[in-house]
């Protein structure tokens, strides 16, 4: 997932940003179910093409502490945190637009990219915090319909197809895909980082001695707090669904 994350950052002005933490997520069992469900129909509906199955990125608003440190593993109950929103229940068409951004290239529909530094324009951190999230979501994209130039008035994929990319070229500069189907998306992990710095920007480096010391207790714990994050989005996945959701 680390890498996943590094290699997809594309844009020049920002630095790859360090990792802090990556937190796997334990979706109850019904959500697990409707997705492959919705999978096992792709691969019979495409044939060869199957379901398509990528590791996309998708950045939201936070505006709790969740995993800014080791023990802060407990999903918020703030219908505006965003992010804790939608690993309680899963990404949500309906709720396309209600965090205040209007415009939406190929219409109404649950967004990610393939360029994490991409989603990192739309991870919005608590005031004042350091620290950034951003979801790692699994999506069947099944049949793509390539678009280059904004579409806004799909309410759907064409007909035909299963998903939409908008690719770079003409209107965008990095891709994104546009998924219409609840179903065809869920969050599988969730990637602390530390907030990017523009290339240029002023760097303090640690020294070596400390530098070792924080990646070893880093990794030390990192399976515990993952552990326990897992369970807690297994708890919390029935809170409301008046969640605000990018």
């Amino acid at each position: 997932v680390a890498r996943h994350f590094e290699n997809g950052w594309k844009h020049e002005h920002k630095k790859v940003p360090n990792i802090k933490r990556i937190f796997a997520v334990c979706l109850p069992d019904h959500l697990n179910e409707t997705y492959e469900e919705y999978n096992d129909r792709l691969e019979r509906q495409n044939g060869w093409r199957g379901a398509n199955e990528q590791l996309v990125f998708h950045g939201t608003e936070r505006i709790c502490s969740l995993g800014e440190k080791d023990e802060h593993v407990t999903l918020c109950q703030r219908t505006t945190c965003r992010l804790c929103c939608i690993l309680q229940t899963s990404f949500l068409v309906s709720k396309a637009g209600s965090a205040g951004r209007s415009f939406k290239r190929f219409g109404p529909g649950i967004y990610t990219s393939s360029v994490s530094s991409k989603a990192d324009d739309y991870a919005i951190p608590p005031w004042l915090s350091d620290d950034k999230a951003m979801i790692v979501a699994k999506v069947s994209l099944g049949k793509i319909s390539i678009h280059y130039k904004t579409t806004q008035h799909l309410t759907g994929p064409p007909l035909g197809y299963d998903s939409v990319l908008g690719d770079a070229g003409v209107d965008l500069n990095y891709d994104e895909q546009v998924l219409y189907k609840n179903e065809a998306v869920r969050p599988a992990y969730v990637v602390i980082y530390q907030r990017p710095l523009a290339i240029g920007a002023p760097t303090f480096t640690m020294p070596r001695s400390a530098a070792q010391t924080t990646l070893s207790n880093t990794a030390a714990t990192l399976t515990a707090a993952a552990t326990a994050a897992m369970a807690t989005a297994t708890m919390n996945s029935s809170a409301s669904n008046d969640c605000t959701i990018m």
